[in-house]
C-alpha cells in the first residue's frame, strides 16, 4: 500500500491504517533505496520491531546516535502493535515526531547493520 504525504499528520494516519490492514508493515520512506536483500532480511527476522541502519544527513549513523526507533526502512508486526496500550496505537503526531513518539510506544528496534541507500544525503 502506498501513502501518499499531503500534510503532517499523513505519515501517521497511513501507518495507522496500514498496522490495521496487515499482520506486518514493512516502511520504506521515499527517500531510502533498499536492497532486495534489505527486505528480506527484515521481512524473515523474528523480531516484532525492526530497522535497518542509514547514514543521516551530518554523515553519522542513526543508530549510533539515535534514542528513538527509526522508520526509514523498517517492519513492525501485529505482535508489536499488540503491546501498545495506547489510544491510537499509532499517534496522530507532525511526520517529524512519528519515530520519536511511536518508538516511547513500541521501544527501541532490533536494527539491522545496513546501511540502506539514503537518497536524501546527496543533495
Amino acid at each position: 500500500m502506498h501513502v501518499r504525504c499531503d500534510w503532517p499528520w499523513s505519515y501517521s494516519e497511513g501507518l495507522l491504517r496500514a498496522s490495521e490492514r496487515s499482520y506486518l508493515v514493512v516502511i520504506v520512506e521515499h527517500d531510502i533505496v533498499p536492497t532486495p536483500g534489505q527486505v528480506h532480511d527484515l521481512v524473515t527476522c523474528p523480531h516484532d520491531f525492526c530497522a535497518t541502519d542509514y547514514e543521516l544527513s551530518n554523515g553519522q549513523r542513526w543508530a549510533a546516535v539515535a534514542d528513538h526507533g527509526c522508520l526509514g526502512l523498517s517492519k513492525i508486526t501485529h505482535r508489536a502493535w499488540d503491546r501498545v496500550t495506547a489510544t491510537p496505537k499509532v499517534p496522530n503526531v507532525d511526520w517529524r515526531d512519528l519515530a520519536g513518539t511511536l518508538g516511547q510506544r513500541l521501544g527501541y528496534p532490533h536494527v539491522h547493520p545496513g546501511p540502506a541507500d539514503h537518497r536524501h544525503v546527496r543533495l
